[in-house]
């Protein structure tokens, strides 16, 4: 098998493993301590789960925002604003369009426990009642305005305006974090972490986080046209990896030790310094991690081969897909008398390996690889 060095096969390779990060996140829903809801639920819990689903939420999907901003001004350049608009639709419109309906709609529809038939309910309740739910899928819609966004901007300024902005320095990326901390400090006053809604009926948004999302993706646009990934020097890169390892270390001992015998007050939201300490530890758990893990893959897991490349192609559909084969499995593991952990790990292996297997064999229908 032949193994190629690319330019950005490092980017590559972390998109694969921020996806498998992802279905492990939801494969730990039904296992672990979470305030998220999810569609199967066990009655003993991992208490192990609960930093992995916190250090998680401070850095994982804010890396996804960047990424894609990284990359939208080239997409942009190279295909025109029409093309580039009818690409976001396709790419992103048309899951959220199948996800609504009917397939996240089933699960919903048997939460509601209604004598309705399904069509009946469908339409009343959840197309018209505005209940339609979009799960994960979330990021998509997300992606989609803030693609409308930067089109409209493009057309107004006329051609991009970002070049020339070189990396960021540590006292730009400390500036950065402290502005992150009091934005997501004063947010989360009135929307704590894990508190859910529709703004405007049309973007599905937990607000806590919304701040990171907004602020990485634009920041990504700059980053992408000044090709930040590949210039911040590796040395400054790696004490960046360190410190998010660092961090992240720390939020596992204090939660499953430390806060034992002394409590540092971190909390969700509200108008605390528990929630101004906790905003400002996720923004440095963030920035170090989203700048710092991509330098860390750049120089040492650059290397790519035909098994990566496909694992790459497909990892924007398994993101897509792993619901329904992640709920599945976790479903069939409810009559086995396993461990939690136990439990966790193999619907974690098996969703990962069912999940890039399906993407590489929906991706050679004729069509879909236009949406997938």
């Amino acid at each position: 098998m032949c193994r190629t060095t690319s330019r950005l096969g490092y980017l590559d390779n972390l998109r694969i493993f921020v996806t498998i990060l992802v279905v492990a996140h939801h494969a730990g829903q039904a296992y672990g301590p979470t305030g998220g809801d999810w569609p199967i639920f066990e009655e003993v819990r991992a208490p192990w789960l609960l930093p992995f689903f916190a250090t998680n939420a401070a850095w994982f999907m804010g890396l996804f925002f960047l990424l894609s901003g990284y990359f939208t001004p080239a997409s942009f350049d190279r295909k025109g604003a029409k093309a580039f608009l009818k690409d976001r639709f396709v790419r992103l419109g048309l899951p959220i369009v199948l996800f609504w309906s009917p397939i996240l709609g089933i699960y919903e529809y048997r939460a509601a426990q209604t004598e309705q038939s399904f069509v009946t309910w469908f339409v009343t309740d959840y197309v018209l009642g505005a209940n339609m739910e979009v799960g994960h899928l979330w990021f998509l819609v997300h992606l989609l305005f803030y693609s409308l966004a930067y089109a409209a901007w493009r057309r107004w300024r006329g051609s991009a305006t970002t070049a020339g902005t070189a990396a960021p320095t540590t006292g730009q990326l400390v500036a950065y974090g402290l502005a992150l901390t009091v934005v997501t400090y004063l947010v989360r006053i009135g929307f704590p972490i894990d508190r859910w809604i529709w703004i405007a009926g049309v973007f599905p948004s937990e607000v806590a986080h919304l701040p990171q999302y907004l602020s990485l993706f634009f920041i990504g646009i700059t980053a992408g046209r000044n090709r930040w990934f590949e210039t911040i020097s590796a040395r400054f890169g790696l004490q960046l990896f360190g410190i998010a390892i660092a961090l992240v270390a720390f939020v596992y001992l204090y939660l499953l030790v430390i806060r034992n015998y002394v409590s540092f007050g971190f909390e969700t939201g509200g108008p605390s310094w528990g929630s101004f300490r906790y905003s400002l530890l996720e923004a440095a758990i963030c920035i170090s991690m989203c700048l710092g893990l991509p330098v860390f893959f750049r120089e040492a897991l650059n290397r790519q081969n035909d098994f990566l490349k496909q694992l790459a192609a497909g990892a924007y559909t398994v993101y897509i897909i792993h619901f329904l084969i992640l709920v599945t499995i976790q479903g069939l593991l409810l009559r086995f008398a396993l461990s939690p952990t136990t439990k966790f790990a193999v619907a974690t292996l098996t969703a990962t390996a069912l999940c890039f297997l399906c993407a590489h064999l929906l991706r050679k229908v004729p069509g879909l690889t236009r949406v997938l």
